[in-house]
């Protein structure tokens, strides 16, 4: 793309367990530096989950630039699965288990359920002082989203690939990248 830096990512926030926020933090400080400007907004596109397209980021960034009180905005798709219906965990008094999430009503089916979604990773957007106030996650108390009307999904297994190479060479995607 004819993007080039000498930036080189030090060590202490190069391995597995680096958090992302620290290391676009540090990148950001270097060329900030290097240009001797401050940047008002990053965009992280995660290369882990490519289904987007420029109308998506787009349609984002105008989100989250109307609202000068939010301090980042991540893509969504609606959750599969509602932790107020179908997601348990041990309750760690009793040692049996129970739905994640409570709510005042009862809850008899996931339609009924709160609307909950799923972060697909496949963008985040940040104002610039969302760094300065030392976040470590891109989920603050001022965070807005992006819901995404297509499928996209999040690359974390073998399987992940062998779907998306499907999909491509069927042509099944519902929307243009």
């Amino acid at each position: 793309m004819g993007i080039e830096t000498d930036y080189i990512r030090p060590d202490i926030l190069s391995g597995d367990e680096s958090g992302k926020i620290d290391t676009i933090k540090h990148v950001l400080l270097f060329e900030e530096k290097k240009h001797l400007t401050t940047f008002d907004y990053v965009i992280d596109l995660d290369v882990s989950s490519p289904l987007r397209n420029i109308d998506d980021i787009e349609k984002g960034f105008n989100i989250f630039k109307r609202d000068k009180e939010m301090l980042s905005l991540f893509s969504v798709n609606i959750a599969n699965r509602n932790p107020y219906f179908n997601m348990v965990e041990k309750n760690k008094k009793t040692g049996y288990y129970k739905v994640i999430k409570s709510s005042d009503k009862i809850i008899v089916s996931r339609q009924k359920a709160n609307k909950v979604y799923d972060m697909n990773a496949s963008f985040y957007w940040y104002r610039r002082s969302f760094f300065d106030q030392n976040h470590k996650s891109p989920i603050t108390e001022k965070s807005g989203i992006y819901e995404m009307d297509h499928i996209c999904f999040d690359l974390d297994h073998n399987l992940d690939f062998k779907f998306m190479e499907y999909l491509l060479k069927k042509n099944e995607l519902d929307f243009n990248l």
